[in-house]
């Protein structure tokens, strides 16, 4: 309810000024004081991994009311997220309503077969070339923006090309890993801050790294013994991977980060699990 309230007390200033997210950060990298009730990056980011969480409640009403509320908590996230211009948000989202099609709680089968589909529809897509077609619109829509050069660095992947930005990330993957080789037991410094995990392998070491592993597998694997049932644990899954994505591919995992992770996510995930929902 909170997380919803928040959602649509931005929504005014969206609808009046559909950039004023990312310039908002902008400001507040360059210094200048941001505006008040708006999310940080790291904020923006955590959105795309609470979006599993309200297509599992889609999955499971059984009561048409709720059901049709959280698709419009759904429509609404997906268009804050949108208007994030987070390209790995926008994906993981595309990713997650691709996988709530494709599960079906009572026949996996089913399940797996509907999934398959869809990937060789993708990559059929992609030697075809409708791919790049819908990968060039985005390109358009999201003209001027921080999401345009994200799409031009996937036409370049799909044509074979280099990208700037695909350089720049892998670069300071380099930097993080010459750090680990360094010292694969304590680190060093000098990591390339654009990966958490891969900062942390560098900066630490095994003796960092290991005990900072553990503790976010003791934590998933805590709460999915909460958890009773296959969907429960499909969405609650599908919300760590996408975690774990960003946490490969972004340097910014703070505070909002872990909450997210280790709290509103598998407490909202059990939480929905109640049978009000089937009744």
């Amino acid at each position: 309810l909170i997380f919803s309230i928040s959602l649509l007390s931005i929504l005014p200033m969206l609808l009046s000024n559909s950039y004023i997210l990312r310039q908002n950060v902008r400001d507040m990298a360059s210094g200048i004081e941001g505006i008040s009730g708006l999310p940080s990056y790291t904020l923006m980011s955590c959105y795309s991994f609470f979006f599993p969480v309200i297509c599992y409640a889609i999955k499971i009403s059984k009561i048409l009311a709720y059901k049709l509320l959280f698709i419009c908590f759904a429509v609404l996230l997906a268009y804050v997220i949108q208007k994030t211009e987070i390209t790995t948000s926008f994906v993981a989202v595309m990713i997650t309503i691709i996988l709530t099609i494709s599960y079906h709680k009572n026949n996996i089968s089913t399940s797996v077969l509907t999934f398959f589909l869809v990937c060789v529809i993708v990559a059929i897509s992609i030697t075809t070339g409708v791919m790049l077609q819908f990968v060039d619109f985005f390109a358009n829509v999201y003209s001027g923006t921080a999401a345009e050069v994200k799409f031009d660095a996937f036409h370049e992947q799909l044509t074979g090309g280099e990208n700037e930005q695909t350089a720049v990330r892998e670069y300071c993957h380099a930097l993080s890993l010459n750090c680990f080789e360094k010292n694969i037991i304590i680190g060093s410094p000098g990591v390339g801050e654009h990966s958490s995990l891969l900062d942390r392998l560098g900066s630490m070491g095994l003796l960092g790294f290991i005990p900072y592993s553990l503790m976010l597998i003791y934590n998933v694997k805590e709460w999915l013994s909460r958890m009773q049932e296959m969907t429960q644990r499909f969405f609650y899954l599908v919300s760590m991977v996408i975690i774990l994505i960003f946490l490969y591919m972004k340097g910014l995992f703070s505070g909002e980060g872990v909450l997210f992770m280790t709290v509103l996510i598998p407490t909202c995930v059990v939480g929905l699990g109640r049978k009000q929902l089937h009744r």
